[in-house]
Order: structure tokens, then C-alpha cells, then sequence
């Protein structure tokens, strides 16, 4: 009998596996001579997460705040800002954990400490999260004055937890950016003079401390090719999910200087 009441109690303590899954996405591209980029939504749920990819010019400018509709409490910053001097643009992605609903439209306004030449804004609003500590690592990577290439790449990290999301925003000011292996693209867009592209990872990681990277190429194919080039930044933020609810995990932080 006491067997049996152990078995019980050790099914119902056990943590429920919960996939982060993406309920909606929206975009701003480009807007010029703006101290602010917004991006509209629909109605959010409660305690799911949001998260946000800014880009700008000229890279000297900061963000301010990042806010919506109904969570005023400025959103933390997960990686960034990276600057990309070549380019003279700068990014930056936040995030906010067990938002507060909106049940009308909402709108994700990220703000800027100036006048920004031209401001691209992705809001992607994520269920299944962990409420308390869903950021687990980052990482960022940036091509170097003259060294332009087509492969965009974040550098790698080590996960802590597993059941993960990688989420990642990279810019270019040359080529049309496609998905990395294993990414698939959330908002994208081609300039008249360069590229832009959110993505996230294609399957659920399921298990820890596997090196993880993102990576974008300025082109088509299993392989990047050697043309189109541009000056890029990369950025990679890795969320856990709710079965990982607990303390703080272990953020890991690699800036890719290339």
C-alpha cells in the first residue's frame, strides 16, 4: 500500500512537458526619420510571453523602453544592443514573461533615445513559456569592417535546460536572407539595399547543454554561397518552457566578434 501511495504521489509531481509554441507574429519594416517603432497585434493571452527584435540606424542610438498596451513595466533586454558599424546599424531583442491579456488589438511600441534614420520592429507572442525565468542563454555575432560574408551566425551557446526555443533576428545591408538549418523564418524582409529576417528553430530541442547556434544565409541552398556578401549582425536568444519552472537558469553569453 505504501508502494502503490509513493507511486502516486511521484506521477503527480512530475513536471508536465510543455512545448513553446508561437501563437502570432507581426512586423514593421523600415519606418524612416521615427523616435519610435510599433507593431500591432491581435488580443494576447495571459501569461504567455513576448518577445521583440529591434533594428536600427544610425547604431549610436539606444533604446529606451519597450512596452504594450497593458504591460507598462518596460520589457528586459535579452541580448544587445549589437552594433554592426560597417552598416551603421544596431539591434537589440526583449522579451516579457507572463504578460498581462489584452483583450483588444494590442501594440508593442519600442522607443529610442533619438530620432532613428530608419527602425524595423517583430513583436512574436510565444504560449507555453516558463512564467518566472523563461530566458536560458544568448548569444550575439557581428561581421567585421571589411570582412563581409554571406553567412549570418550568432555563435553558439550551451543550453542549461531543455524543451527549448531558439529565437533569432539578424540584419544585412547587402543580399536576400533565407532560414539557417533547422530555422524556419517568422518575419522577413528585403530592402532596396539589404535584408532582415526573424526565425526560430523548426523542431523542440529536448535535450541540455547541446551546443545551439543561429545562423541566416544571404541566399538559397543547403550552403551558403560565396556572393551575394554583406556586413551583418546575428542574435540569438534561447527561451525554456514551463516544465523547466524553478530558479534562475545559467545564461551563457558569447559575442562573436568576426
Amino acid at each position: 500500500m505504501t508502494k502503490c501511495f509513493l507511486s502516486v504521489l511521484l506521477l503527480f509531481a512530475s513536471p508536465t512537458i510543455a512545448t513553446i509554441t508561437k501563437v502570432q507574429s507581426n512586423a514593421t519594416w523600415g519606418t524612416p526619420n521615427t523616435p519610435t517603432c510599433s507593431v500591432p497585434l491581435s488580443t494576447t493571452t495571459h501569461q504567455n510571453l513576448l518577445v521583440v527584435w529591434a533594428a536600427w540606424s544610425p547604431s549610436t542610438l539606444k533604446v529606451s523602453k519597450v512596452v504594450d498596451n497593458t504591460n507598462t513595466t518596460p520589457f528586459p533586454s535579452a541580448v544587445g544592443p549589437t552594433m554592426q558599424s560597417a552598416s551603421n546599424t544596431a539591434a537589440q531583442i526583449f522579451y516579457q514573461n507572463n504578460i498581462n491579456a489584452a483583450s483588444n488589438p494590442d501594440n508593442v511600441v519600442v522607443t529610442f533615445n533619438g530620432m532613428a534614420t530608419t527602425a524595423s520592429c517583430v513583436a512574436v507572442e510565444y504560449s507555453g513559456a516558463d512564467l518566472n525565468y523563461p530566458l536560458d542563454s544568448v548569444s550575439a555575432g557581428y561581421s567585421t569592417s571589411g570582412n563581409a560574408t554571406s553567412l549570418l551566425d550568432s555563435g553558439a551557446v550551451a543550453p542549461a535546460n531543455s524543451n527549448l526555443l531558439v529565437f533569432a533576428g539578424g540584419v544585412s545591408d547587402g543580399g536576400a536572407a533565407t532560414p539557417g538549418a533547422n530555422f524556419t523564418s517568422i518575419q522577413s524582409h528585403n530592402f532596396s539595399s539589404g535584408t532582415a529576417i526573424t526565425e526560430q528553430n523548426t523542431n523542440a530541442i529536448t535535450g541540455n547543454n547541446v551546443l545551439q547556434r543561429a545562423t541566416a544565409c544571404l541566399g538559397t541552398g543547403p550552403t551558403c554561397p560565396a556572393t551575394p556578401i554583406g556586413n551583418w549582425l546575428m542574435q540569438m536568444a534561447v527561451f525554456r518552457d514551463a516544465s523547466s519552472m524553478g530558479g534562475p537558469p545559467l545564461k551563457v553569453k558569447i559575442l562573436n566578434n568576426r
